[in-house]
């Protein structure tokens, strides 16, 4: 008994070890000398202006990040269509780390994380393959949504961690593809706090702002994290500003958000005297600080004596100020329309990325509400069959050499029951028309010395009644193969058989039933279009016990096997 109960639990130890895998690793590693991506289609070079070597990641998987240390990854490109990530690395690089936010980390056998190679050469493609969990491609796409980062003001650096691992590293404006789950990150920028927080990627797009708070001394910091405003303009500009011996940058200085508090600025320009103002911010107000900077006497300016002021030199110095200042609008003005231009183009991307997004996951949803609906099984029910078909029967009648043929077109109503996947029983009823003009056939008369002729004036009108059975061999899927079976009786009425002959003096004629039992045994396909639509074409083979007259007036008869074939188009509902 100990021994069964430790066999259970070895057994439960290895089901609970194999369901909590979620890694993934590498298969394989080589050089494809012969591939000319690095060297020919789709070369990149690296900072130092020689070609990448390419490493192509195998998996059907997205969403990766890469790694390769100091000499760093120049671009990576996911292939979809070759279900592939292009990784263009520099020359020299000898190790990649590989990062998912649902799958984790790269197991590798070092400690650093990093999957570990020979140096790779210039202009040469290597291929690394990945063993990866199966993930259906909808559940990968439903699990993925657009971040769409903003800071005030731009520029700081992101960084992302999913359940500890770092998965992305950049500035501000961020827009990236992530897999649904809950992301920390951190943000710095000089001059201004580090912050830290979190985010739910939980729909297909998601939108953070952050407004960047200025890097102050503690004692400006208000606990109650209450805020005023403060904006400064100095002429000329680009006067640096301090407050509370902390820089700010230069001015002029947008309204910038503040704690509430008491604050020393300073403002300093060379060549012009320093100024100090000592302000108080209060709650939700705005202070605004406006300086005309005095020059500095041409003494102090430039540490000589002088009694009488130089014009040439003041007036120099006025035109270097102006286009210092008309240089500075320019450059504000260009770069305010770069930003806005930048801007305008990041959201038209990121919109349409979304509406991609969204086209992409209502197409896949179809397709896997139509793959449902068809790959549902097919329950007991009543159903309905209607055939259009054509029939060609060839005919010989005993002790004469001509053939003639039944060639006819007809419609049959099928209705039975639909017992499962598999089989269907039901009954018929149809009517088909003869085209064939049969009534040309001519039979002699072997028997008789004299000469004569007689002729069948079959009906051209048919109306088979049977009974049919369907097995189904592949039920309940899109595609279905069928084989069939149809018994039951034609009725053939107004035949009749008409006699010319020399010794008689007019034609004779007699009635001729030409009405007899079928069978028709066959194969199909059938397409189902819905749940309870679907279309079928197949073929059978039709044989019949079908008078012949072949000595007659002696009323000499004789059944006769006749065989032929059918094609039928038809809809079942």
């Amino acid at each position: 008994m100990q021994r069964l109960y430790s066999l259970l639990l070895c057994l439960l130890l290895g089901v609970i070890a194999v369901f909590s895998q979620s890694g993934f690793s590498v298969e394989s590693f080589k050089m494809e000398p012969n591939d000319q991506d690095a060297r020919i289609n789709h070369s990149i070079n690296d900072w130092n202006g020689n070609r990448c070597a390419i490493i192509k990641v195998v998996t059907s998987q997205r969403g990766f990040k890469f790694e390769n240390g100091q000499l760093g990854v120049v671009e990576a490109i996911h292939k979809p269509e070759l279900s592939e990530h292009w990784v263009y690395v520099p020359e020299g690089t000898i190790k990649l780390k590989i990062t998912h936010p649902h799958f984790g980390q790269l197991e590798t056998e070092t400690n650093d994380g990093f999957y570990h190679f020979e140096s790779v050469k210039a202009a040469t493609v290597y291929r690394l393959v990945l063993n990866t969990p199966q993930v259906d491609e909808l559940e990968l796409m439903d699990q993925y949504g657009f971040l769409l980062f903003e800071t005030q003001p731009e520029g700081a650096q992101l960084t992302l961690f999913y359940h500890g691992a770092e998965v992305f590293s950049g500035k501000t404006m961020v827009q990236e593809e992530l897999h649904y789950g809950e992301y920390t990150y951190t943000l710095s920028l000089p001059g201004y706090l580090s912050e830290s927080g979190r985010v739910v990627i939980d729909r297909e797009h998601v939108d953070v702002m952050k407004v960047m708070k200025p890097l102050v001394n503690p004692t400006m910091v208000d606990s109650s994290q209450v805020h005023g405003r403060l904006r400064i303009v100095t002429y000329p500009p680009r006067a640096e500003i301090k407050v509370n011996d902390v820089s700010f940058g230069n001015s002029p200085m947008p309204a910038r958000s503040i704690p509430v508090g008491e604050y020393d600025v300073t403002l300093s320009l060379r060549g012009y005297e320093t100024v100090s103002r000592h302000i108080a911010i209060a709650k939700d107000s705005l202070v605004e600080i406006r300086v005309d900077l005095t020059p500095l006497k041409e003494s102090e300016n430039f540490g000589v004596n002088t009694q009488y002021p130089n014009e040439e030199f003041e007036k120099f110095r006025a035109e270097l100020e102006q286009e210092e200042i008309e240089k500075q609008r320019i450059e504000f003005e260009e770069r305010k329309k770069k930003e806005e231009q930048e801007l305008a183009e990041a959201k038209r991307k990121a919109e349409e990325m979304q509406a991609e997004a969204q086209r992409r996951i209502e197409e896949a949803q179809r397709k896997a509400e139509r793959i449902k609906l068809l790959s549902t099984p097919m329950q007991s029910q009543f159903e309905s069959i209607v055939q259009v078909g054509y029939t060609g029967v060839p005919v010989q009648i005993k002790g004469v050499s001509e053939y003639f043929g039944m060639a006819m077109l007809g419609i049959n109503y099928i209705a039975g029951w639909r017992f499962n996947n598999t089989l269907f029983l039901g009954a018929g009823i149809g009517g088909s028309f003869d085209f064939s003009d049969h009534d040309d056939c001519i039979y002699f008369r072997p028997a008789m010395q004299t000469e004569g002729q007689t002729y069948v004036d079959g009906s051209p009108w048919q109306f088979p009644l049977f009974a049919h059975m369907r097995a189904y061999l592949t039920g309940g899927k899109p595609v279905q193969f069928f084989f069939s079976l149809s018994a039951g009786y034609v009725f053939e009425p107004d035949s009749r058989v008409i006699i010319y002959h020399n010794n008689i003096p007019e034609s004779q004629y007699s009635n001729y039933n030409g009405s007899s039992f079928f069978v028709a045994p066959g194969l199909g396909i059938n397409i189902r279009l819905s749940s309870k639509v679907g279309f079928d074409i197949s073929a059978s083979y039709q044989g019949r016990w079908q008078k012949a007259v072949y000595y007659y007036p002696d009323n000499m008869y004789e059944n006769k096997w006749l065989s032929g074939v059918n094609i039928n188009l038809g809809l079942t509902f």
